[in-house]
Formats: structure tokens, sequence, C-alpha cells
């Protein structure tokens, strides 16, 4: 198996590739600044507001249900990450369609939901349905 061979009582060979790491780590060391080079740079994560992320949280759950603390950083480090991986699904998009926008559209979100596997949320996008509901809903308890 591999290069290491171990003949009758001799010592395996040290020309397996583990060891010819460790033996050449100034190489491999240069091989991985190199690969780091090309990788992009880590994206630092903004949380957001607490407020917005308590507004909707308390929107969804049923009266009198409260949240951890723990719970709402942890719901506001997963909005930031759906945000960020949305995004990128929706500049992929925007990429294949045109090279030469800039900007990203509510249909590039919708293909990137689409693409996600999310397309459930794509009428909710809609504002128009979202402030007719809420009109109705305003009106109805009247």
């Amino acid at each position: 198996m591999g290069d290491a061979s171990v003949n009758s009582g001799d010592a395996p060979s040290l020309d397996t590739p583990c060891n010819n790491a460790i033996v050449n780590s100034g190489v491999v060391l240069e091989e991985k600044q190199e690969m780091q080079s090309t990788i992009p740079a880590p994206v630092k994560v903004r949380s957001l507001a607490a407020g917005q992320v308590d507004r909707v949280v308390a929107s969804a759950l049923p009266n009198g249900m409260h949240i951890s603390k723990d719970a709402r950083v942890a719901l506001q480090k997963s909005a930031a990450v759906f945000l960020m991986y949305i995004a990128c699904l929706a500049e992929d998009s925007r990429s294949r369609v045109n090279v030469k926008r800039v900007t990203l559209s509510s249909q590039d979100i919708r293909t990137a939901l689409v693409d996600a596997g999310m397309s459930h949320l794509v009428p909710l996008l809609s504002t128009g349905n979202l402030k007719r509901a809420r009109h109705v809903d305003d009106h109805s308890s009247l």
C-alpha cells in the first residue's frame, strides 16, 4: 500500500506522502500560502439589529412564548448568514444573465430563492400583497 513498505524486520520507508510533507515543511508552507492567496478573504458577518429580530420572532411565536438571549443571538447570526447566502446566489444568477448590470434586483432574489429550493417563499416577496394583507387585517378588527 502506498510508498511505505515493510520488509522482514525493516522499518517502514520514510518516503510516504505524509512524511515528505513533514520533511519538506518549507515547501508545504509555501504551497499553503499560495493556495491561501487564491482563496477569498472571509467575509465579516454583521449581526442584524436585535430589535428587528425580536419583532420578527415575536410575530412568529404564539402569545406568551418567550425566547432566551442565546436563542436571539443564534437567530441574529442565522439570519445574517441566510441573507449572505441568498445574496451570493442572487449575484450568481445576475452574473449569468447580464454581466454589465451591477445592482441586484428583486427578480435576482426571487431566482436565488428558487435556486436554493425555497420557491414557496417567493409569493411572500410581493410587497403589494403584504400591504393588502395588513390593510385587511387592520380593518377586520373594526
